[in-house]
């Protein structure tokens, strides 16, 4: 199989309310996430790799969609505003996991998602 054609059934998967019957490998959970952030340098390696898997998360998806976007939803956005919006989503959502997070990012950059008014 592809890896458009496992990223295409992956999409299909999230927009069609279905995204916890795919498995996403390599996902922290958000407690993870917030245990990284705060460790030692010594430990940093650990973090450089979750904050790789978010950004390629992020690229997959932008790259899978980009016949349906009406804009670039990552051009604009820095790695730090992305690191941010998970810090939060996880301080507020701690039984959430990583993936959550980027999808809930991704919807909300990629404007599927209604913004509040």
């Amino acid at each position: 199989m592809s890896r458009f054609t496992w990223l295409a059934a992956l999409l299909f998967a999230f927009f069609q309310g279905g995204a916890n019957a795919v498995t996403v490998k390599g996902a922290k959970s958000c407690v993870e996430w917030a245990e990284l952030r705060q460790v030692s340098s010594t430990q940093k390696l650990s973090e450089l790799t979750t904050k790789f898997w978010i950004a390629g998360y992020l690229s997959g998806l932008a790259g899978a969609q980009a016949d349906i976007l009406r804009n670039d939803p990552l051009k604009d956005l820095s790695n730090e505003k992305i690191y941010l919006f998970i810090d939060q989503y996880c301080t507020q959502q701690p039984d959430k996991s990583l993936q959550d997070a980027t999808v809930e990012l991704w919807l909300d950059i990629a404007k599927f998602k209604k913004r509040k008014p």
